[in-house]
């Protein structure tokens, strides 16, 4: 594991040629289980993502009056058809105020909220908008420290149920185009009926990933970290290895083990000699 910890210390600040994995390793029903659920949720927080960046962009096109009108966004839907709203600052009661659709990362329309129509959000829009504000309101409570003094992104992931907690992800932005925090992010389950259910951060410390500017070397380079509060690597790891287009190897201090994310899976890793 040393070996491979000096690794990965020297992959999180220069990319390298990615070696060959050895045959893959055994995992246990509940890793398999919580990869499931990292890899659902980190292609959902993606999806999210890029759907509110390349939104704000139209919107802020087709919005003459956003700065004093927009009090914030949300998004729903699955990953492949992700729809963002951004709603009033209505405190009360938020109503849409301009809406695009997307396929995957791409977007294929919008609108434009006229006054004389009818700017409703769903119930469960509100329900997320709800859980946002609340988990702000814990992020202060908390103290979070966030790794950039920029404002901090915020990703809001559908209840599975109705009955089901609200995730409210609370992330530090990319510090450059090829850079990437890997701490700084953390996740606020905010309940049915407005209480905190749980709250966690995904790292101990900041960290930032170095890409390579090199098109040539993002296809055959690879990022490395280390890993200190799950036995498995998280959606974090998987939303950062979407995000920069390269597989990130993680190394789990828990239980010694080494993960491969490339596009959005996870699988055990070792290197072809043996030496972890």
């Amino acid at each position: 594991m040393r070996k491979l910890l000096l690794l990965l210390a020297a992959l999180a600040a220069t990319p390298v040629a990615m070696p060959p994995a050895s045959a893959q390793q055994t995992v246990s029903v509940d890793e398999q289980a919580a990869i499931a659920d990292a890899e659902r949720r980190g292609h959902l927080i993606y999806a999210y993502d890029q759907a509110a960046w390349h939104g704000t962009d139209d919107m802020v096109e087709k919005v003459p009056d956003y700065g004093s009108r927009i009090g914030g966004y949300v998004v729903e839907g699955p990953v492949a058809a992700p729809r963002l709203f951004f709603y009033d600052r209505d405190t009360e009661t938020p109503r849409a105020v301009y809406s695009a659709r997307f396929e995957g990362a791409r977007l294929v329309s919008s609108h434009v909220y006229s006054d004389n129509e009818d700017r409703s959000l769903s119930p469960r829009l509100l329900g997320m908008i709800a859980a946002r504000d609340l988990a702000l309101e814990a992020a202060i409570a908390e103290r979070v420290s966030m790794c950039s003094r920029d404002n901090p992104n915020f990703v809001v992931l559908p209840p599975d149920t109705p009955d089901a907690p609200v995730s409210v992800y609370l992330l530090t932005p990319q510090p450059s185009a090829r850079s990437y925090a890997a701490g700084g992010h953390y996740r606020f389950d905010i309940a049915p009926d407005g209480t905190l259910a749980e709250y966690r951060r995904f790292a101990n410390s900041c960290l930032t990933l170095e890409a390579p500017q090199s098109e040539v070397q993002r296809a055959s380079g690879m990022m490395g970290v280390t890993h200190l509060l799950d036995p498995t690597p998280t959606e974090i790891h998987v939303f950062t290895a979407l995000a920069s287009g390269m597989p990130l190897v993680v190394a789990t201090t828990e239980n010694s083990r080494t993960w491969l994310i490339r596009d959005g899976h996870i699988t055990p890793f070792a290197l072809s000699d043996g030496e972890e």
